[in-house]
C-alpha cells in the first residue's frame, strides 16, 4: 500500500510540474508579445517625431541654402567619368565683351573669404590689363555650411564674379571634378577666350608683367594655339603613398602621362578647351586634378606643351620674394603661405609703378 500510494503522489506531482511549465511559458510568451507591441509602438512614435524633426530641419536648411547640397563625386580612378554640371551660381555675362584675351581662373574653397578679397585688392583688376580684356572668376563648389553660402551669394551680389557648381561638395579631393566644371562652362559661356589661366587662391599674379606677356601675343597676332603652357614636368610617375597617393590597383602604370604642369599655376589655348571637354568621357578620372587635367587629358586631346617655367615660382617664401620682386620674367608665384603676403607683396610692387 505505502509503494503504491508514493507511485500516485509521484505521478501526481509531476503532473503538477508539467501544468507550471505551460503556464510559465505561456505567461513569457504573453509578456515578449506585449514587450513587442509596445516597443513596436514606442518606436513608431518617437520614429514618427523624428521624422518631423528631420522635416524641419531640411526645410530651415534649404532656406538658408539657395540649393539642395548633394554628396561628393565618386573619386575612383578606375573608370571614365563624364560629369555632368549645374551651375548654381553662373556669372554668365562674364565674357559678354568679346575678345577676351584671358580668363583668370581662381580656384578658392567656400570659406576663404579673406583670401578672394586680398586677391580683388590687388592684383584681380580688369583695369589693369587695359586695353587688353582680362576677366577673373572664383571657381567654388557647395558647402553643406548655410552661413557659408549665404555669404557667398551676398559676396556674389557685390562682386559677381562667383561660379558654383552644385553638383560636388568643395573639396581637395573634388579638385579634379572643378576642372572638368572649369572647361564645361568655359565652353558654354566663354567660347571665344584667347587663354585660360588657371590658379590657385594661394597663388600670387603679377599684373603688369602678366599684361605685357599678354600683349605680345596681341601685338603679333601669334596666340598659342592646341596648347598647354607652364612649368612642364617630364613623365610624372604615380605617388604610392603620401598626400598625392594613387593605389596601383587604380593607376598600375608607372607614369600619368608623357608630360604635365603643376597646378599652382597653368594656361590653356582658347581652341583647346572644346578638345579637352570631348575627351573627358574617353580617359579614366584622377583625382590629381594638375595629372588628370595638363597630364592625362591633355595627352589624350593631342595638345601639345609649351614650358613656362621661366615665368613662373612654383613656391613663394620669405627667401625667395625679393627674387620674385626683381625678376622681371616671373608673373606668377604659387604657394603663398598667408593671406596677408598677397598684400605685402603689393606693397613692395606699388613704389615700382606694378599698381
Amino acid at each position: 500500500m505505502g509503494t503504491e500510494a508514493n507511485k500516485t503522489a509521484s505521478k501526481d506531482f509531476g503532473i503538477v510540474h508539467i501544468r507550471w511549465f505551460f503556464i510559465l511559458s505561456a505567461c513569457s510568451l504573453l509578456s515578449i508579445l506585449y514587450t513587442s507591441s509596445t516597443s513596436k509602438k514606442f518606436y513608431m512614435v518617437v520614429n514618427s517625431q523624428s521624422s518631423v524633426l528631420t522635416t524641419i530641419s531640411n526645410q530651415l536648411r534649404d532656406v538658408s541654402l539657395s540649393h539642395k547640397v548633394p554628396p561628393s563625386l565618386s573619386n575612383t580612378s578606375s573608370k571614365s567619368h563624364d560629369q555632368t554640371v549645374n551651375f548654381t551660381i553662373a556669372s554668365p555675362n562674364t565674357c559678354s565683351e568679346s575678345p577676351i584675351h584671358a580668363l583668370v581662373w581662381i580656384f578658392s574653397a567656400p570659406g576663404n573669404f579673406e583670401r578672394r578679397k586680398a586677391i580683388r585688392k590687388t592684383y584681380a583688376k580688369s583695369a589693369l590689363f587695359v586695353p587688353l580684356e582680362v576677366r577673373f572668376v572664383f571657381s567654388i563648389a557647395t558647402t553643406n555650411d548655410g552661413d557659408i553660402q549665404q555669404r557667398i551669394l551676398l559676396e556674389q551680389d557685390a562682386y559677381g564674379n562667383i561660379i558654383q557648381d552644385g553638383t560636388f561638395q568643395d573639396a581637395y579631393e573634388n579638385l579634379t571634378h572643378k576642372a572638368i566644371s572649369m572647361l564645361k562652362w568655359t565652353n558654354i559661356y566663354c567660347k571665344d577666350v584667347k587663354l585660360l589661366f588657371k590658379v590657385d587662391d594661394d597663388s600670387f599674379v603679377h599684373s603688369t608683367r602678366f599684361a605685357k606677356w599678354l600683349q605680345k601675343f596681341e601685338d603679333t597676332n601669334s596666340w598659342p594655339v592646341n596648347s598647354v603652357i607652364g612649368t612642364v614636368w617630364n613623365h610624372p610617375k604615380p605617388h604610392r603613398t603620401g598626400k598625392w597617393k594613387v593605389p596601383y590597383d587604380e593607376w598600375p602604370e608607372a607614369e600619368y602621362a608623357p608630360k604635365a604642369c603643376p597646378g599652382s599655376g597653368y594656361l590653356i589655348s582658347g581652341d583647346a578647351v572644346p578638345k579637352l571637354v570631348s575627351a573627358i568621357p574617353k580617359v579614366r578620372f584622377l583625382w590629381l586634378e594638375d595629372m588628370y587635367l595638363t597630364g592625362v587629358l591633355s595627352h589624350a586631346a593631342n595638345l601639345k606643351h609649351i614650358d613656362n617655367s621661366q615665368h613662373h615660382l612654383l613656391t613663394f617664401e620669405k627667401n625667395t620674394q625679393s627674387t620674385f620682386v626683381s625678376n622681371k620674367n616671373l608673373f606668377l608665384a604659387g604657394h603663398l603661405s598667408h593671406n596677408m603676403d598677397a598684400y605685402k607683396l603689393w606693397d613692395k610692387l606699388r613704389p615700382l609703378k606694378y599698381w
